[in-house]
């Protein structure tokens, strides 16, 4: 079932946006992702009050609809329990904030489109944070700064299927994550730390360009002729890379 749709609402005389009271549109999106089920935007929505980040209380449907999205400098939280799905039926929209835009805290995340960034330069928030839970990834373009990455998973399970994910580090990958890696394009270094499992299923991407990629601490489901092939004719990494490729295969 659809929900309703978030319209520009016309202006209150008794309020004043962006000051003491949050904007109209502030409190319509908020209400209504809340409440769950599908949330289509057809305006778009700036969060001005960033005391609270929105920590999602039901499962809930994102479409952005070719609109924007402004978190300012608060963040998407996904309990346990909860599940977010992000979709863009129209094409081009957007989600900025200075903080991490979808944190996921143990619940089911699936990306279907959209392109988040970062919007503060100097921030070291990534624009998808995962500290436990699921995330699927089958599109949409993420943005992260020098000081952060586009993906930075802690732990829990994320399939990419498709996206562009650049940065100077595309993606980290710490403590007990396991990422899955199946299509889409990194723009930007892989790291990987502590037992973290990443598996980069390189026969299957058609637009992978990693320079610098961290390649000895990446483990791979394919062999290493297999990989070696696959990066040598699909990937633009150095022979230095791909003499860490066969170090690491040598262990």
């Amino acid at each position: 079932e659809t929900g309703p749709d978030i319209k520009e609402p016309e202006k209150d005389p008794e309020k004043e946006p962006g000051k003491d009271n949050p904007s109209p549109t502030d409190e319509i999106f908020i209400e209504q992702i809340q409440k769950g089920g599908e949330v289509r935007l057809t305006a778009p929505v700036t969060i001005t009050d960033n005391s609270n980040n929105i920590n999602l209380e039901k499962n809930v449907t994102l479409d952005l609809n070719g609109q924007t999205l402004d978190l300012s400098a608060i963040s998407l939280w996904v309990p346990e329990g909860v599940s977010l799905t992000v979709k863009d039926s129209e094409g081009g929209s957007e989600i900025q904030s200075s903080v991490s835009i979808i944190y996921n805290q143990g619940g089911i995340v699936r990306i279907e489109g959209g392109a988040l960034s970062i919007s503060d330069s100097d921030s070291s928030s990534c624009a998808l944070h995962q500290q436990s839970g699921e995330m699927t990834i089958t599109g949409g373009t993420f943005t992260g700064t020098a000081n952060s990455a586009a993906l930075a998973a802690m732990g829990g399970t994320i399939r990419i299927e498709d996206g562009i994910f650049e940065g100077p580090v595309a993606i980290r990958a710490f403590s007990k994550a396991k990422i899955t890696m199946t299509g889409g394009e990194l723009r930007g270094s892989v790291v990987q730390k502590g037992s973290s499992e990443m598996c980069l299923r390189l026969h299957s991407c058609e637009k992978i360009q990693a320079t610098g990629i961290h390649l000895w601490l990446v483990f791979f489901a394919l062999s290493y002729a297999d990989a070696v092939d696959n990066f040598e004719s699909m990937c633009t990494i150095s022979s230095q890379a791909i003499g860490k490729i066969m170090a690491a295969h040598a262990l």
